[in-house]
């Protein structure tokens, strides 16, 4: 993907959770709702890995959610890789197809946030944090940020 399809992207983004951040979300739940700041409500078109997934905002874009480590599927390791593949099940049971809320955290310099080509983010469904729902599970280790 070239720089201006980044740059386009990021901007459209921008102007979603500009918006979304006006029109505000109240979220009653055990886990803390994301800071008002950089936010979005996005649907979930496709999921990666145990830790990755793909957003429909106006574009696709990538999320790699924050806080957590799953296995990888794409790896020679066998092991890792059925576990990796577990964890992409249960990412896809939990949210494939469902609006989730992501949030980038405050201070973050948006450049650093893009690795691969995708956002490094928050990502909360049905009032949970996604990354302690995996973390739970135990398809997913806490990632120190």
């Amino acid at each position: 993907m070239d720089g201006f399809r980044i740059y386009c992207l990021f901007v459209t983004g921008m102007c979603v959770v500009f918006c979304a951040t006006l029109a505000g979300h109240s979220v009653s739940t055990e886990e803390p709702p994301p800071p008002v700041g950089l936010t979005l409500h996005a649907k979930v078109v496709n999921v990666v890995d145990g830790d990755t997934f793909d957003v429909e905002v106006t574009h696709r874009l990538r999320v790699r959610l924050i806080c957590c480590r799953a296995p990888e599927t794409r790896t020679r390791d066998d092991e890792e890789k059925q576990r990796g593949l577990a964890a992409a099940a249960h990412l896809s049971d939990l949210i494939h197809g469902e609006q989730v809320i992501l949030y980038i955290p405050a201070g973050t310099d948006l450049g650093d946030s893009f690795s691969f080509v995708r956002v490094l983010a928050h990502a909360w469904h049905d009032e949970k944090s996604v990354a302690r729902e995996m973390i739970r599970s135990g398809h997913a280790t806490e990632e120190a940020q």
